[in-house]
């Protein structure tokens, strides 16, 4: 045995040396001693101890004992590389010092007496770079030139990435990447199975968390904001992240995630990636990534949400109006929902009503309702809604109970032939049978719904086909949308792609939706549209690009093939309510189109903002989750 042989070759030394030795080396597992702490032992001054340890040192270095000593570290060469190198086959300089308080004594002192350092014999023993030594089953050219590729790596692809993934981009194995990046870790750095920039900044390891939560929970499918930030707190004791937080994390790594707007969010995964098992990261590596920012004194945030506080539920009207009554800045009703979008503690509990979160949390989802909602032009907006095929409870505060509420009222209203249409076309698309009310009281309005109740608030839309161009990215997310609900709508369609939701141009998209497949055609745009057969086809080809990091624009090569298709079925196939002359010109607009950029990969964290703040009808803002 290594450890026995070097014992041997200390048992030539005195009694003095031997305990000397022994206790600043730590022999048979004795934690090893300062030379000071050695000196309150025995008391024996520093320097002299210093000096019999140098003379000890010499007497092993004597041929009759350094014989042993040469041998024993020789058979333990591997074991002591296990002791100083991590999973990665890799001693790092700067850690050095820490592993040797791990290493065995005998081991030590051997590699003192024929080194004089443990450093010089990893020198002699192992392959470096400038940050540490490592050893190989892979030749050193190879993962050196290797470790080089992967410090330029997000010049090629964005990061995090997982190993996995990288190993498949760079087409070489997957130990090899391992080590490589280990070699890189002044440039990178690995957490829980990913590769990830050096520093790794809070969003980026947020974004990583998340991704590993998505492989757990979803790993081909939908979760909401909400659900991923209780399983993010549920996992993660040392971040108290907010919903904010959650968001920008997503928006800022759009290579992993994909935003489907009031759904919620899907994972980018590669079919090998949906079994992959993250790694345990150690708390105290990522505990610097976080920081609480302090406040100074009340934001003009805070004082909105102090104003939605007190009063359970307002619109964007009321708040301005306090806000110019008792603050010292006033905001438009037009600002208003830019100002609540942005902060992520605000839920559109209908399109034109808000509540903070907390007062949601506190309502009974089945029986919520509000006065507040009983305007016309909140009824055209559920009937508009609800005949698009949007569920009732598409917004918190459209419930069975604001139905009934809606119709008793609009009963009352009925003064003119504007609102009798009205009246009819929500008697069209309400379901009595499910109000919370007696059997007499459903019969009697099931019966004013079967006599009654018509839809008048068809119209043709405001805007042409061929108006706006659409980007080729936004498609990803509809298919996604439509495999996941099993239908689409012009509402569904805005409200998935970020717009705001009542905004006609997204019949643009639902006219694509249509001549790709994904959707089928209907006689109205207005109607709901069913799954069409080519919804999960054109799904799979555009995520394996986003997997692949191939540009996604109607002038690449995807998008050519996917413009001749459309060119095709305008040519031969009934495509119900879209005109095939605006088609065509629509197809010439895509056909001209430069290359938009929006590749997902490419996106600004800043566009988030931007397109949540778009310029909306009085008192209507995007649908916020």
């Amino acid at each position: 045995m290594p450890k026995e042989l070097i014992r041997k070759a200390l048992r030539s030394l005195n009694d003095k040396l031997f305990q000397i030795v022994s206790l600043h080396y730590g022999l048979d597992g004795i934690s090893p001693l300062s030379f000071e702490e050695i000196s309150l032992q025995i008391g024996l001054p520093t320097e002299i101890l210093g000096d019999y340890e140098k003379k000890a040192i010499r007497h092993l270095r004597h041929p009759s004992t350094a014989k042993l000593i040469v041998r024993a570290i020789k058979e333990a060469d591997q074991d002591i590389w296990c002791f100083l190198s991590n999973g990665e086959n890799v001693v790092y300089k700067q850690a050095l010092a820490q592993k040797l308080t791990t290493l065995p004594g005998e081991y030590f002192i051997g590699m003192r007496c024929l080194y004089e350092s443990v450093s010089n014999w990893a020198d002699h023993n192992a392959w470096q770079n400038n940050i540490a030594w490592f050893r190989s089953e892979f030749p050193k050219e190879i993962l050196l030139q290797t470790s080089g590729k992967l410090k330029r790596i997000h010049k090629r692809i964005p990061l995090p990435i997982t190993f996995q993934r990288a190993a498949q981009v760079l087409d070489i194995d997957e130990r090899l990447v391992r080590q490589a990046t280990a070699l890189s870790m002044n440039r990178l750095s690995t957490f829980s199975g990913y590769i990830a920039p050096q520093p790794i900044g809070a969003r980026k390891l947020r974004a990583l968390r998340l991704h590993t939560i998505f492989i757990k929970l979803q790993p081909d499918g939908v979760l909401t904001v909400q659900e991923l930030l209780a399983e993010y707190l549920k996992k993660y004791s040392d971040d108290d992240a907010i919903t904010r937080d959650i968001v920008l994390a997503m928006v800022d790594n759009s290579h992993m995630f994909i935003s489907l707007g009031h759904m919620g969010w899907y994972p980018i995964l590669h079919e090998d990636e949906k079994t992959f098992t993250p790694e345990e990261m150690a708390s105290e590596e990522i505990a610097t990534c976080f920081y609480k920012r302090p406040k100074d004194g009340t934001s003009n945030l805070e004082t909105v949400r102090e104003i939605v506080r007190s009063r359970g539920i307002c619109k964007p009207i009321e708040i301005a109006d306090e806000l110019e009554e008792k603050a010292e800045f006033s905001l438009s009703d037009r600002q208003i929902p830019q100002i609540l979008a942005h902060s992520f503690d605000f839920v559109q509990v209908s399109p034109s009503v808000y509540a903070l979160e907390e007062t949601l949390n506190s309502l009974d989802p089945s029986t919520a309702d509000s006065d507040a909602l009983l305007t016309r032009t909140d009824i055209r907006w559920y009937a508009i809604a609800r005949y698009a095929g949007e569920p009732m409870n598409t917004f918190p505060f459209w419930t069975p109970v604001m139905e009934w509420k809606w119709c008793r009222w609009a009963e009352k209203s009925i003064i003119n032939p504007a609102k009798m249409r009205l009246y009819r076309s929500l008697l069209f698309v309400v379901e009595p049978q499910s109000w919370p009310i007696t059997d007499e009281e459903k019969a009697y309005w099931s019966r004013i719904k079967q006599w009654t109740g018509h839809y008048f608030l068809k119209h043709n839309s405001k805007h042409p086909l061929w108006k706006i161009g659409p980007p080729l990215m936004d498609f990803l997310a509809l298919a996604i949308c439509t495999c996941e609900t099993g239908s689409m709508n012009w509402i569904k369609a805005n409200r998935t792609i970020g717009n705001y939701a009542f905004d006609q141009h997204s019949i643009i998209h639902l006219s694509l939706l249509i001549g790709l497949g994904i959707v089928s055609q209907t006689d109205h745009w207005q109607k709901p549209h069913e799954i069409g057969p080519n919804a999960s086809i054109i799904k799979s080809q555009l995520m394996e690009l986003v997997l692949q990091y191939k540009p996604i624009s109607w002038n690449s090569d995807y998008g050519a093939e996917l413009l001749n298709i459309l060119r095709q079925v305008s040519d031969t196939q009934n495509m119900g309510w879209v005109s095939q002359s605006e088609f065509s010109q629509l197809l010439e607009k895509l056909d001209g189109t430069s290359a938009e950029g929006d590749l997902i990969l490419q996106k600004d964290d800043k566009q988030l903002p931007d397109r949540m703040s778009k310029k909306a009808p009085k008192q209507l803002n995007l649908f916020i989750d």
